[in-house]
């Protein structure tokens, strides 16, 4: 995603609502703490990036009812025709993935990338049969 390949392009995720103290935060206070914890964690070394973009995308979270999945199997047809295009994670795929999932999926998605063979099926075959840890606990 850069054309120096002696830099790194790194994307970084704030979920929250639009009426949260994180979602009104300028841009630069985002830039400078989405920073500050690369550097705690030791993804990173230096105090600020060479460069930040904020994108703020209301409802990110996908809704997973109504008659919108009817005829999912049509655009996940359609979009798997198109040869440059790989959907990974929640919002790529639409479905539910928690972030382990989601990271398998763009895992997957730049092996076949790299390695030239691609089957779109093997990405979309991630989670389908997995069980889930995140259940709500019963008081």
């Amino acid at each position: 995603m850069v054309c120096d390949s002696s830099k790194v392009w790194m994307g970084l995720e704030f979920f929250c609502r639009e009426t949260d103290d994180l979602w009104k935060m300028s841009d630069e206070a985002l830039q400078k703490l989405a920073q500050s914890e690369m550097k705690q964690i030791g993804l990173v070394s230096v105090d600020a990036a060479e460069d930040a973009v904020v994108i703020r995308v209301p409802k990110a979270y996908p809704g997973y009812f109504g008659a919108a999945y009817t005829r999912f199997d049509e655009l996940r047809a359609a979009l798997d025709e198109v040869e440059n295009l790989f959907l990974v994670g929640r919002n790529g795929m639409h479905r539910y993935n928690n972030q382990d999932h989601s990271m398998l999926t763009a895992k997957e998605a730049a092996d076949q990338i790299i390695s030239g063979v691609i089957d779109k099926s093997r990405i979309w075959a991630i989670n389908v049969d997995d069980e889930y840890h995140e259940e709500k606990a019963v008081a």
